[in-house]
């Protein structure tokens, strides 16, 4: 390793270390104690350059060291080198993703969360709850999470299918699918109603798509089932406009900062009187969550398993050699702390089976009044 690769490579890390010492403080993981943390990671490098039995290329080294320390303050946050910046850009500036494909990372892969009906990811079977593994000829697991989506963008930039290796979520198999570039799906809402339950699925909650939610709606008189499962895409004012719809009354989403002023999101309207259910599971995350904790903090029960736990809301800061992408607003859960990287609970738990379905079973059964009539 060359006197200016080394430079090049520690300032950079540092620089990034640094920059981190105010974001990472909002989950205690760094604080006055950070210049002892930069000594300590020299020394590693140094020991890790010297004494490993082969060679590590800097860029793993380099890239694998700086994303565990970004993903220790924020799970999904990442750390963008400067050759992938624009793309990555790119990427978040979409109004819906590539494929119609929506990641997170969880343990070390790239995680389905949410797949647009109709989209090329619906099409080629993808469910949210499986795992990538690779996209295209670029190995995802245990790498950061921009490599997916810059893999998933250009491909879509460039009009070009792209095959993915897909891991059941079960872990039982893996099987190779083939995305089809331009077919990003269709995010309008969905109702359909069974046996006098309507059950409502918003794929991206924006106000847009929320005032057409509004017009499916049936009256009041009958109960609503909110499936938020597979849900991520949207934004903080989608989130609130779709519960006052909903349930309305006094709504608040109180996304929380540190170091930067608060961005409470609030909208009135009269009580509708209508009963709502929520189901909820690993795979609700960010609007999904933000609407979930505005309709819970109502009344409205949730029915399912802990919520995949990002609430963020990121922005690029530019670093030495690239950007780094962090949440800078965010929920608190119960105890005051922030919802990245733990979920939010629901209030009734129930496990998702192979067979079947018994959440959006037990959330009919309670938009009904039917566990009320059984215990009576």
């Amino acid at each position: 390793m060359s006197t200016k690769h080394r430079t090049v490579f520690l300032a950079t890390s540092l620089t990034v270390i640094l920059g981190l010492g105010t974001v990472a403080a909002l989950s205690g993981k760094l604080t006055e104690g950070r210049y002892k943390a930069v000594g300590l990671f020299s020394q590693v490098v140094s020991l890790v350059r010297s004494s490993y039995v082969e060679e590590v290329p800097l860029e793993k080294l380099e890239e694998g060291a700086i994303n565990g320390l970004v993903s220790s303050a924020d799970p999904q946050g990442t750390w963008v080198p400067a050759s992938h910046a624009e793309l990555f850009r790119a990427y978040h500036q979409r109004t819906l993703p590539p494929f119609g494909l929506v990641l997170g990372m969880r343990s070390s892969y790239p995680v389905v969360l949410e797949v647009l009906p109709g989209s090329a990811a619906a099409e080629a079977g993808l469910r949210p709850g499986e795992l990538i593994e690779r996209i295209g000829a670029q190995p995802v697991r245990a790498r950061p999470l921009w490599r997916a989506f810059t893999a998933l963008e250009l491909a879509e930039q460039q009009g070009e299918a792209v095959a993915v290796d897909v891991i059941a979520h079960d872990l039982s198999g893996k099987r190779p699918v083939r995305l089809q570039a331009g077919k990003l799906g269709d995010p309008s809402p969905q109702v359909t109603v069974r046996d006098g339950v309507a059950v409502v699925r918003v794929p991206v909650i924006d106000p847009f798509y929320v005032a057409r939610l509004a017009n499916l709606l049936p009256s009041a008189q009958y109960p609503v089932v909110v499936d938020l499962r597979g849900t991520v895409l949207g934004s903080p004012e989608g989130a609130v406009e779709a519960a006052s719809v909903l349930v309305g009354g006094q709504l608040q989403l109180p996304l929380a900062a540190r170091g930067l002023p608060a961005k409470p999101v609030r909208a009135s309207k009269p009580p509708t009187g209508r009963k709502v259910v929520v189901c909820v599971d690993h795979t609700t995350a960010r609007a999904g969550e933000w609407l979930a904790f505005v309709l819970s903090q109502n009344g409205v029960p949730t029915v399912g398993v802990e919520t995949f736990g990002d609430t963020g809301l990121r922005a690029a800061t530019a670093v030495a050699d690239g950007e780094l992408w962090v949440a800078r607003h965010f929920l608190l859960n119960q105890e005051q702390k922030p919802i990245l990287g733990r979920g939010l609970k629901p209030t009734t738990t129930v496990r998702p089976s192979v067979e079947g379905d018994p959440i959006l079973d037990k959330a009919l059964e309670l938009a009904r009044g039917e566990e009320k009539a059984k215990a009576a």
